[in-house]
Order: C-alpha cells, then structure tokens, then sequence
C-alpha cells in the first residue's frame, strides 16, 4: 500500500502559509538529506491543490487570496469561471463562479520515504 500526503499553501493564516512555503522549500531540496553522496527520493510530485467557491463564498477564496499573496505565495493564482472551464474540462462548474490554483510548491510526497532519509541523514551526523 502507499501513502502519500500532500503540502499546500492555501490557508488563510498567515503561519499556516509562511510554513508551508518553508516546508516546499524543504522537501523541492531534499538533496540536504543525502548521506554519501547519494540524494534522496520522496517522490515529490508537483501537482497543485485547487479551490473553488460558488457565489455566496467567493469573498472567502478572495480573502484566503490576498493573505497568501501577502505573505510571498504569489504561485496561487485566482481563478475564473472561464479559466476554470479551461483548465479543467472536466468539472461541471454551472455553480462554481471563483478558484485558486497553486502552479508550483503544491503536491503530494511519500512519508516512509521522507521518514526514511530523516532517519539515515541523522545516523549519519
């Protein structure tokens, strides 16, 4: 079985954003935990997290937007219908009227994986 969990910067507290930006940082350069030479392989994937709203919440996306924005995720980018329709043909948005999209720093990872280079890095020290 694998488990996979995911980081995103799409909070509306600033902490919670500044973070998880530390945390991408972080896991984008897992080369810091190479023991020997050798880097390790959390398999990261790079895929985004995406929100949506219909009218009665689009001033939570636009809030949520501009605080992540303040604090240095300027790789969320808001959505419209329209952009919303073309990225994603797929979702039925007849009541979907706002988005966020993260284009970079949002995926999932492997843990084991992750817990695993921690594990050898500190044995190495």
């Amino acid at each position: 079985t694998i488990f996979l969990v995911g980081i995103r910067q799409q909070f509306s507290v600033p902490e919670n954003i500044k973070m998880s930006i530390y945390g991408a940082s972080f896991i984008k350069n897992v080369s810091a935990l190479s023991v020997d030479g050798i880097s390790p392989d959390i398999n990261f994937k790079e895929n985004g997290y995406l929100f949506i709203a219909g009218e009665k919440s689009r001033h939570v996306i636009d809030e949520n937007h501009t605080q992540q924005l303040a604090c240095g995720a300027d790789w969320i980018k808001k959505l419209n219908k329209n952009d919303l329709k073309s990225k994603f043909p797929w979702l039925h948005n007849f009541d979907i009227e706002i988005g966020t999209y993260g284009i970079q720093n949002e995926g999932f990872f492997d843990p084991w994986l992750f817990v695993q280079a921690m594990k050898q890095k500190a044995k190495s020290l």
